[in-house]
């Protein structure tokens, strides 16, 4: 991975790439909270779905036992031999409603019990007790769950405790338009609700009475709650000894007094819209790290191919114009390498044609003159006119004899690239004869900042410039001629002024000369000076400006100013 990640070096790859990591990570996240919230209200509406199924089939369950006990009393005020049998045993103990039966002359021919028996069976032994409230005594008739009665006297608050462990329809007691007394028959739907419960994991059915206690509806509870409801009511599979919350649905009954709750932890509801959550992450995640290969791949291989263009302008700067390989994966890269390519050709041509002949020819001149010059002779004959001098008594004849001598082997001996320091020795050296030759009538000044000696130079550039104010505005007058040499270290280079105070140039003549000095075409100003320029710019590079100005009130100046390339 260490070499893909080359990429990240790049200011503007890198960039692009956090760009797109953080606005990817927004984005799904902003995307998958909305189908999270999707998928869990769709999973709450698949609940409530199927909870209502669940309380349909329980609730017509319930129907179908009220349809059972309203039956049931209509058949009671429609048979009145069911109806004398009934009130016999209303408020009866077992002993008296046996001996009431027994004291009839003519044998009963409906048994009340017999029709309790068959009102339990359809029923399905939902019914558990049949209790009858009579003046005398409270008969409760109760029922397990094969349907076998027992019968016993209880209190009225023994009788409203079992009403209220269950769900109980309740019914008053007329005869003859008078009241006699009330009885209640209580339902427990533990087995409806066992057989409407498809899986108890985790889920529950929660009968509670009186009805309207819980608001129809969806509503979230704590553990703590539900323990309540289960106090208040009657669960029929044990949930809320389960740590969590719940999800549950209400709903009230049509028939019976009480409402159904159907509940399920949330950490159930989500189980399956979680698995469906975590596919659509993990899918997620391939896709993104699937796209990241490809940015990769490709954001390194660009990279790469910005490295070799890169190295192969570092190779040019040092004249090895080697061109890069055209790779044709993209199509705007190739067109930059191929101009790049254009480019090297055309640059290599030039410096074989231009500079690498510029550099012969002047290799020949020197050759040539170096062939005219015996350097021996001179310098032999220029020490035996200082020896003479001296012996005739004449030391400044004989001390400008031995700087000429000096200047000239400094010309012929020294390296082509000097330091800054022995290139102003050189024109110190030159100007020192001139002061020899012009005596009183001329003189000479250096301000050199020390930061420039150590520059590296071309040898012989400052001589011809200081000469020209010599060949073209010295003149033999009264006149005191000055030369000043000032030179300054700047930031990545230097700036070099050359002047005197004799002479002028006119404006139009001044502008021409500066033009050419501004090209490579012409070389108006001397060819000297011109000269001049174009060693130091072959040296240097292009980033070198020579400019000539006059020096107010009097004099010509020539300004030369050269900073480094970045």
């Amino acid at each position: 991975m260490g070499k893909y990640s080359n990429f990240l070096h790049t200011e503007a790859y890198r960039r692009t790439f956090l760009a797109y990591q953080a606005i990817s990570l927004l984005l799904a996240v902003t995307i998958l909270g909305f189908v999270y919230r999707d998928m869990y209200n769709a999973a709450q509406e698949n609940f409530v779905t199927e909870s209502t199924k669940i309380y349909e089939d329980v609730d017509r369950r319930v129907g179908h036992v009220v349809d059972s006990v309203d039956q049931f009393y209509t058949q009671l005020y429609a048979s009145p031999s069911l109806a004398e049998d009934f009130f016999r045993y209303f408020g009866a103990t077992a002993e008296e409603y046996t001996a009431r039966r027994l004291s009839q002359t003519r044998e009963p021919t409906s048994d009340i019990l017999a029709e309790f028996n068959n009102l339990v069976q359809n029923s399905g032994n939902s019914i558990r007790h049949i209790i009858c409230y009579a003046p005398e005594n409270v008969v409760d008739l109760e029922f397990n769950d094969q349907g076998d009665a027992r019968h016993r006297i209880i209190t009225t608050e023994e009788a409203e405790e079992i009403c209220r462990s269950g769900c109980f329809y309740q019914m008053d007691i007329h005869r003859n338009s008078a009241y006699l007394g009330k009885i209640s028959i209580v339902l427990d739907l533990s087995e409806f609700a066992d057989k409407a419960l498809m899986d108890d994991s985790g889920r529950g059915l929660c009968l509670v009475m009186p009805h309207g206690m819980v608001s129809r509806g969806q509503v979230q509870i704590t553990q703590s709650q539900a323990a309540d409801l289960m106090e208040n009511g009657s669960f029929m599979k044990q949930v809320g000894t389960m740590p969590g919350t719940y999800y549950c649905a209400t709903y009230a009954s049509q028939y019976l007094p009480f409402s159904v709750l159907y509940l399920v932890q949330s950490q159930v509801l989500l189980r399956n819209m979680f698995r469906n959550f975590i596919l659509l992450v993990v899918c997620f995640l391939l896709a993104f790290g699937a796209i990241n290969v490809v940015l990769i791949r490709r954001f390194s291989q660009d990279t790469k191919y910005i490295g070799t263009i890169l190295h192969s302008m570092e190779e040019a700067e040092r004249e090895n114009f080697t061109p890069v390989p055209v790779t044709g994966y993209d199509p705007e890269y190739d067109a930059i390498v191929r101009g790049l390519n254009k480019l090297y050709a055309h640059l290599d041509n030039l410096i074989q044609q231009e500079y690498k002949l510029t550099i012969s020819q002047q290799k020949a001149q020197m050759d040539m003159l170096s062939a005219q010059l015996n350097p021996h002779f001179l310098y032999n004959t220029l020490e035996r006119i200082r020896m003479r001098a001296l012996n005739e008594n004449v030391p400044d004849v004989a001390e400008a004899t031995a700087g000429l001598g000096l200047l000239y082997r400094n010309i012929v001996k020294t390296e082509p690239v000097i330091p800054m320091k022995q290139e102003l020795e050189i024109t110190r050296q030159y100007l020192d004869l001139m002061a020899f030759l012009y005596g009183d009538q001329f003189m000479y000044y250096f301000d050199v900042d020390p930061a420039v000696e150590d520059i590296m130079t071309p040898k012989i550039w400052m001589q011809p410039i200081v000469e020209n104010f010599f060949k073209h505005n010295f003149r033999q007058d009264d006149q005191i001629k000055v030369i000043v040499v000032e030179m300054k270290a700047k930031k990545d280079g230097y700036e070099c002024r050359f002047f005197d105070n004799i002479g002028s140039v006119e404006p139009e003549r001044m502008q021409e000369i500066n033009e050419s000095l501004g090209s490579d075409s012409a070389q108006v100003g001397g060819i000297g000076l011109y000269n001049v320029l174009h060693r130091l710019r072959l040296f240097y590079g292009g980033d070198l400006h020579m400019t000539m100005e006059n020096n107010d009130p009097e004099g010509i100046c020539i300004h030369i100013v050269y900073k480094k390339e970045e």
